[in-house]
């Protein structure tokens, strides 16, 4: 502590002033040399406890890396760190690396031995920090932390997993700002609730996951501010919030047991997207948020979200969101935690009145097509795209050939609502299909991306023009990988040459079928992550496609007049999990890789015929739900579950959006089994081992748990494997079983999963 004395002359008075200037106290879970009042980083305190201690008020603690679960006062509760001054406690380097844990009782969790993290005095600061495993004691409030009022600030913090027996089990009273309340929990029935925040103030917050066993999942009593409140869960009423009042807030995706829905959640909303229709307030409404991607836990706004500029300005109490991103970009503040931060641009197809407005910043001035709001848009903008069939108008981007839309610059075209409701159609020439008159559907360039829309009726010229870009791509012509395709349906495009469907560019989770080319009917040289190609032909090779490299696709039912129905490698094709299977072709009908086996490369695919080019390959039926019906979804049978290679995947989700991998290992195709009973296969088996007993199988294993062991001695046998021995304990390290029914010279093949 240090003081200041400091003399100034009022009038003919001479006025005396004691001044504290703040000081600075270090702490480090790491040190060794802690000397108080740990003024140094050289004699910091090892606990943040110890630091707080008798610091004065407007002093600093400074916190570095590391997980503080030791120390702490029995004040009011017991608590990790407890604060009684008026000071700020801040971590150097954010709540990533800087953790205080509480305690929680085995068994009930709440009880007179729980810890909390943190509790705060008036005035008190807390910032950059995770909240982690902290519960109170019976009737307690706030497991996470603790205020004595609204006049305590936690800022930039991530309060997850916490627990409380009354409520707030992230946090009760307090100001959060910037702050993510995630899966904390007030458990009793009747009587937790606020899973998320109790009686608290929240701006630009996170509330995700949590649960009250009465009322209030997310919140209760309290106000928030731009704040995003999905997934949470009460048992009784409320799932999202209780008696709170919400402005420029994203309230969606909540439920309560009793009413399997969000019920009574509060008593003010105002320019709030709620998933029910409140009793008061004004400009909420009810459409979903579009966030980017809620089934892994994104809750940014996607550039088709009904919340980007839908907020209130005059709501607005922070200059950054939780991302610490500027808090309004295009005039108006965005509702819930995330601001999206580059400019939009939007598109309807003509309505009656319509008034388009050049940039189109909004729904009411949107352009009536997608070239008009390209051209309006600087790169890394969005143009948002409503319903509709989008067939008139073009663009050359070089050459002699027309692209009904030409992306001439690095920015992104979203559809609103997917591809089954937002196309965009090309033009084929009566009788011949390609030819002069031709329209492709669209051109990329580089790091242009174009998302949820269906290309169809696309097709190139045939002999005038540069052969190398206006006879190929019918669909869409990607000036490189980095112009990326993704969630997309190309379907009935035709070029002259090459790619029929789409050429050089990235396509992810697309469905590619009923295109037609000499080469690569439906890609070629593209890459392709967790796509279908289906039905598309060529006059030459590569039916479904040709070069490039395809991770967890399925190329089903395509042909080709000479070689490679399903693909033609040539000299540089690449499959990674990947089902090559029911194709038609003179030769080769699956796949095609060149005179030599160093060309191309296939791994852990399934394919007939055998693959030596690679590992984990099979030439088993893949067990299609309905092949002759196009549905190439994986029965429970299939030998392609858990068979491909996690270290080949390319995508977190499967080209239906669920997750890519259940069970444990990936599958290989475009359709991950989704159900939760699968069994997990060990994908890389060291090789079998003869001996005068028999054949022993060895593979890595965990210590207690039960595995079971498959042969097969005949892949073309359906079901091909069958259990020769179940319940066998793993043991730490490696685990061996040794087959001594194997008969004769075999071959035999072994397979062993977790049960």
């Amino acid at each position: 502590m240090q003081l200041r004395w400091l003399l100034a002359a009022a009038g003919s008075t001479l006025v005396l002033f004691n001044a504290h200037a703040a000081t600075t106290h270090y702490v480090d879970a790491n040190g060794t040399n802690p000397v108080s009042p740990y003024l140094t980083w050289a004699t910091a305190a090892t606990n943040i406890q110890d630091a707080v201690v008798g610091v004065a008020s407007g002093d600093l603690v400074l916190v570095t890396n590391g997980v503080y679960q030791y120390g702490g006062i029995p004040i009011g509760g017991s608590n990790r760190v407890y604060v009684l001054n008026p000071i700020t406690i801040q971590s150097v380097n954010g709540p990533g690396v800087t953790v205080i844990k509480g305690y929680q009782v085995p068994g009930t969790t709440n009880g007179a031995s729980a810890v909390r993290c943190v509790y705060l005095n008036n005035g008190a600061t807390l910032s950059g920090f995770t909240l982690s495993s902290g519960a109170t004691a019976n009737f307690d409030y706030g497991g996470g932390v603790k205020c004595a009022s609204t006049n305590c600030l936690v800022t930039n913090c991530v309060i997850v997993g916490n627990a409380s027996y009354d409520g707030g089990a992230g946090a009760f009273n307090g100001t959060l700002k910037n702050c993510a309340l995630i899966g904390n929990s007030a458990p009793p029935l009747n009587i937790g609730s606020g899973g998320g925040a109790n009686s608290s103030v929240l701006v630009n917050c996170l509330l995700a996951r949590n649960f009250a066993g009465y009322v209030g999942g997310g919140a209760i009593n309290s106000t928030l501010i731009n704040c995003t409140v999905v997934s949470n869960v009460s048992a009784a009423y409320g799932g999202s919030v209780w008696g709170s009042t919400l402005q420029n807030c994203i309230v969606y995706y909540n439920s309560s047991y009793y009413t399997n829905a969000d019920s009574n959640p509060g008593y003010s909303f105002s320019n709030c997207c709620l998933s029910f229709s409140p009793s008061s307030g004004a400009n909420n409404f009810t459409n979903p948020p579009l966030f980017a991607n809620l089934s892994a836990s994104d809750y940014h706004l996607s550039a088709a979200s009904p919340c980007i500029n839908a907020g209130n300005n005059s709501s607005l109490t922070d200059v950054t969101d939780l991302d610490g991103n500027p808090r309004i970009v295009g005039g108006i503040v965005d509702v819930g935690a995330y601001e999206f931060q580059s400019a939009v641009h939007y598109v309807k197809t003509p309505v009656v009145a319509a008034t388009p407005v050049s940039p189109f910043t909004n729904w009411v001035t949107a352009a009536t097509n997608i070239q008009d709001a390209i051209d309006a848009a600087n790169a890394g903008d969005f143009i948002v795209v409503s319903n509709g069939t989008y067939n008139t108008g073009g663009r050359v981007a070089f050459g002699s050939l027309t692209n009904r839309v030409a992306i001439t610059r690095a920015v992104t075209v979203q559809s609103v609502n997917g591809p089954a409701v937002t196309i965009i159609q090309g033009h084929q020439v009566p009788g011949t299909i390609t030819g002069d008159g031709a329209v492709r559907c669209v051109y990329l360039t580089n790091s242009a991306v174009l998302s949820g829309f269906t290309l169809t009726n696309g097709a190139t010229l045939i002999t005038s023009g540069d052969p190398k870009h206006d006879q190929v791509g019918g669909g869409a012509y990607c000036e490189t990988y980095s112009s990326t395709i993704s969630n997309c349906v190309l379907v009935g495009n035709a070029a002259y040459v090459w790619g029929g469907g789409a050429v050089y560019g990235t396509l992810n989770n697309c469905i590619i079928k009923r295109n037609s080319a000499n080469s690569g009917g439906g890609t070629y040289f593209c890459k392709l992550s967790n796509c279908a190609l289906v039905g598309n032909t060529v006059s030459g090779s590569g039916g479904g496609a040709a070069r490039g490299s395809l991770n967890n696709c399925t190329i089903s039912s395509n042909s080709a007049a000479m070689y490679g129905g399903g693909f033609d490698g040539s000299t540089d094709g690449t499959l990674n999990n990947c089902i090559v299977y029911f194709n038609n072709a003179p030769t080769n009908a699956n796949y095609f890789r060149g005179s030599f086996n160093a060309y191309g490369s296939i791994n852990y695919c399934c394919t007939v015929p055998f693959s030596t080019n690679g590992p984990g390959n099979i030439t088993n039926d893949p067990v299609f739900v309905n092949a002759p019906a196009g549905d190439l979804h994986l029965q429970s049978s299939s030998p392609c579950i858990n068979a491909g290679s996690n270290a080949l995947i390319t995508g977190s989700a499967d080209l239906d959006g669920h997750p890519r991998i259940v069970g444990g290992t990936v599958d290989m195709g475009a359709y991950e089994f989704q159900s939760p009973d699968s069994v997990v296969f060990y994908a890389n088996l060291p090789m079998p081992t003869n001996n005068l007993s028999g054949i022993t199988v060895s593979w890595q294993s965990v210590n207690g748990v039960n595995y079971f062991i498959q042969r097969c001695g005949d892949l073309s046998a359906q079901p091909p494997f069958l259990t020769i021995q179940s319940n066998i304990v793993g043991l730490p390290g490696t685990t061996s079983y040794t087959d001594t029914s194997a008969i004769g010279d075999g071959p035999y093949f072994y397979r062993v999963g977790v049960q």
